[in-house]
């Protein structure tokens, strides 16, 4: 890691007696504290200042913290007023130490992971590429993710997100963009944007602000933001490039098929047919959102065709399918959820048009005082499967069940639950899981292996 202890103390106006010393990394976990690192002590969950004398112990050269921590050695102690403003703050220190770098961020209420992730896979096919992991993109995902470059790197894929109003202002304050990356504007988080969508739409807005004169911003083509959002980017002079499936588009979708393994399309302006192994015309969405920002850093057709035909999105829960030795297919996209993740992800089931569909839904978490509304919309989406058996896990059960009309079971007890559905399916089932992260159906899944 290019930082120095003696740089970091100086960048906190802290005073440093001690001598200097390299920096082998930054972490806020003090179970994965390495010799070498700086641990920063984060108020989230659970207060990491309880940590901090641990991490001393375990080999930390120092400690970022808010209060003072009895027992340790005060040298080793640099004392800011917010350690989640510190930990940004040291990230823009660190970013600004790789002056050749190009870096371009995702955000959006749907499909920011994947394309996020099919943007790193082409641009690799050029570039040597750092990436968020997961779904590194909040407060400490961004910062990990800019500790991780190193000389050599020449390009840089972020992942923003938010969860309100001026969140992404503040990560895109930490760099430079040179292209950004809005996928859509959805209904996640409505709840925490008084039910409003286009207090969702400024605040993806908020990208723009990261990016550098000159630059480019990309649109979703067919997003009913869309003119809203060119309109405040043709006002800060970036340039605007487009995707979707319209004439307007700037990378216009064409010839799209669902195939056994994925899909297949064109895209206007390369003669190459495009594979892609994920399904629904929601990631093929993604893909072009990707081949957009690629395009615009020089990736040719063939390099794209290439990489797209390789990538594989395995580990992410977002629509992945899954065969069991004891014969039952699970389709795990229950890493999170609002009404127009769950309307993508239906219109992929209608069109694949499984036999004996078993589907475990999580209530969406965040849908504020629209919940009741939005969770019998969901179920009203699902009168158009042929479902085997509809489990439903949540507060909201009986608002899915309304919508639905049809019978489903409702449950609190995620064991419950675990130990119903287990019982229920038989060989050659497909068990559709999906529902907000917070309803941890994970471990539902793990309980269906046999």
């Amino acid at each position: 890691m290019k930082l120095r202890l003696k740089e970091l103390y100086k960048l906190f106006n802290a005073a440093h007696k001690g001598h200097d010393a390299g920096i082998s990394g930054i972490t806020a976990d003090s179970r994965l504290v390495k010799k070498g690192n700086v641990f920063v002590a984060l108020i989230a969950d659970s207060d990491g200042h309880k940590y901090a004398a641990s991490a001393i112990k375990a080999g930390a050269v120092a400690a970022i913290v808010e209060k003072e921590i009895p027992g340790v050695d005060k040298e080793k102690i640099i004392m800011v007023r917010n350690t989640k403003d510190a930990l940004l703050k040291m990230a823009g220190y660190y970013f600004k130490k790789f002056r050749k770098l190009r870096v371009v961020a995702v955000t959006g209420s749907n499909g920011k992971t994947t394309t996020k992730e099919i943007l790193g896979a082409v641009l690799s096919a050029k570039y040597k590429v750092h990436k968020s992991e997961k779904s590194f993109n909040n407060y400490l995902g961004l910062p990990l993710t800019v500790f991780g470059l190193k000389d050599g790197h020449e390009m840089l894929v972020l992942e923003i997100g938010m969860n309100h109003l001026g969140e992404i202002k503040k990560l895109v304050s930490a760099v430079k963009l040179d292209a950004a990356v809005i996928t859509n504007v959805g209904r996640a988080h409505i709840g925490n944007f008084e039910g409003k969508e286009a207090g969702i739409a400024n605040a993806k807005a908020e990208i723009m602000l990261g990016v550098k004169k000159g630059g480019t911003v990309i649109l979703n083509r067919e997003d009913k933001f869309y003119g809203f959002l060119r309109k405040k980017a043709s006002a800060m002079k970036l340039k605007v490039l487009s995707f979707g499936t319209g004439t307007g588009a700037s990378t216009r979708i064409e010839d799209y098929k669902a195939v056994e393994n994925g899909s297949e399309f064109r895209i206007s302006g390369l003669k190459e047919k495009m594979k892609l192994g994920l399904k629904g015309i929601h990631n093929v969405y993604n893909a072009s959102a990707a081949i957009t920002a690629a395009r615009n850093f020089g990736i040719s057709g063939l390099k794209i065709k290439k990489a797209l035909s390789k990538f594989k999105m395995e580990g992410f829960m977002r629509f992945e399918e899954i065969k069991y030795g004891n014969g039952v297919t699970v389709i795990n996209d229950c890493y999170n959820a609002n009404p127009d993740s769950f309307a993508a992800s239906i219109g992929t089931l209608k069109k694949a048009g499984h036999k004996d569909l078993v589907v475990l839904m999580g209530e969406m978490l965040e849908m504020g005082k629209l919940s009741p509304k939005l969770h019998a919309e969901v179920g009203s989406m699902f009168r158009g499967l042929k479902i085997k058996k509809f489990f439903i896990y949540g507060e909201n059960a009986a608002n899915v069940k309304r919508g639905y009309g049809l019978d489903a079971q409702g449950y609190t007890d995620r064991k419950k639950l675990k130990a119903d559905v287990k019982a229920y399916i038989r060989p050659g089932d497909t068990v559709f899981v999906k529902g907000s992260r917070g309803n941890k159906l994970e471990e539902v899944i793990d309980g269906l292996k046999g």
